[in-house]
């Protein structure tokens, strides 16, 4: 309109030309698959669309004002079959009207829908734990559960926490809360298909830190096996100590406190489980991160299946398999880092000769192709008379002496000496003091 002689005004509005139906209501979920879901609704108003547009894609990224974060699917009546999807994968589901060309309603409030667990069967696989919110880990497919309570701090299962990964910067990581010594909690992963014809390799960053009461045995081990839990088809991988400076079963100390990445073959095939046991003993909380299975390099992938059996006195026998390459170096140090014996060897075992009795000794073998190398330790078996001065006893009698041994770094429950047994009756840290039976 015309205000005045000088100046025209203008009133402006903004309209658009509503559907010619309505948005479609109660969108549900009626079943869900590892790879798909079946889902209905009901059309708006009181006559049907010609079509229904359904929109999904994954939770997190999921924008219907970003094609890009969803697909589509077409469909004529209220229902819905959505295929090809990913297991253990949350999915945002909407749908809308189709009344025509270029006419279509609004988007219906999305819903979520959660796939079901299946077995991993394509590899890579990972789990950074940045998908979940802090607190119990309480998630599908997954098991967390507290096996062993001890003490009066305890039943803690792990948990989501925030903390400054091995990049350096904030993220989720999983925590195994500080609890009484003696208590063991375990996770265990989504079942999973490990290959026949190709090795996988386990990784699992450690934050090794550190306490002023070190604590041995508190930290990581590590297990494949066949079920949820640890029984006798479970192969240790390692134990790794959440103390910096304590040595573990391939983990070495570590010179400070730190994020450390570890790796290691897995010989299993079929069905199966990662293992994660978290061992308390009332030190601090133990922190890992970012899981992955990856295919393993068959050319030079390093050691797996180490073992050391059948040790005396003064012998070992050390076992493993080199993955491609065969050449290995086994190293052999007492508990003074002085080499006591090494070999290099394209065999996958070894005899360790030349030991002391009683004495805890570490050995290494190394892949020279791959530099990857397992570690662990061991004790030889004492000598008999064990005791200094003592004189060998008939079976059955009894000696009334008491005699007094050194044992280093290890605490003897139960000795056997001359076929008679010795029951402890006074033990420090350094030293064992004990009556000794006859044979019962």
């Amino acid at each position: 309109p015309i205000c005045s002689d000088s100046e025209d005004k203008w009133n402006y509005t903004t309209f658009a030309t509503l559907p010619t139906c309505l948005k479609p209501v109660r969108l549900a979920l009626d079943s869900v698959t590892t790879t798909t879901a079946a889902l209905h609704f009901c059309y708006g108003g009181t006559e049907p669309a010609p079509a229904y547009e359904v929109a999904y894609g994954s939770k997190i990224a999921f924008n219907l004002n970003d094609t890009a974060t969803y697909q589509t699917v077409i469909v004529s009546d209220t229902t819905a079959l959505l295929t090809a999807l990913t297991a253990n994968t949350y999915y945002n589901v909407a749908v809308r009207s189709l009344c025509g060309d270029d006419d279509y309603s609004r988007w219906c409030d999305p819903i979520t829908i959660l796939t079901d667990c299946g077995i991993t069967t394509e590899y890579p696989w990972g789990e950074d734990f940045e998908a979940y919110s802090s607190g119990n880990f309480l998630q599908q497919c997954w098991v967390n559960r507290h096996t062993v309570t001890a003490g009066s701090y305890g039943s803690y299962v792990f948990q989501i926490a925030s903390m400054s990964g091995i990049e350096g910067v904030t993220t989720n990581v999983m925590k195994l809360p500080d609890q009484s010594a003696g208590n063991i909690t375990l996770l265990s992963s989504p079942e999973m298909l490990f290959p026949e014809d190709q090795m996988l390799e386990f990784s699992i960053d450690v934050y090794r830190s550190n306490y002023s009461s070190i604590k041995q045995n508190e930290g990581l081990r590590i297990y494949v096996s066949a079920t949820d839990t640890i029984d006798e088809s479970a192969q240790l991988l390692a134990f790794i100590p959440r103390q910096y400076s304590v040595e573990g079963i391939n983990a070495s100390a570590t010179d400070t406190i730190r994020w450390e990445s570890y790796h290691f073959p897995i010989i299993h095939s079929g069905v199966g489980h990662i293992l994660i046991e978290g061992v308390s003993e009332f030190g601090t909380a133990t922190y890992f991160d970012n899981l992955s299975l990856t295919y393993l390099d068959t050319l030079c992938g390093g050691v797996a299946g180490f073992e050391i059996s059948d040790i005396t006195i003064n012998t070992a026998e050390a076992r493993w398999m080199a993955i491609g390459n065969d050449t290995v170096e086994v190293y052999v140090t007492d508990e003074a880092n002085t080499q006591v014996f090494s070999r290099i060897t394209t065999a996958d075992s070894i005899t360790i000769t030349g030991l002391a009795p009683g004495t805890k000794y570490k050995i290494a073998v190394t892949q020279l192709c791959s530099g990857r190398m397992v570690k662990t330790s061991f004790f030889t078996q004492c000598t008999t008379p064990f005791f200094e001065n003592a004189t060998k006893p008939t079976n059955g009698s009894r000696i009334t002496a008491v005699q007094t041994a050194r044992i280093t770094g290890r605490t003897l429950l139960l000795l056997r000496i001359f076929s008679v047994r010795c029951r402890i009756r006074y033990s420090t840290s350094s030293s064992i003091t004990c009556m000794m039976y006859g044979a019962a």
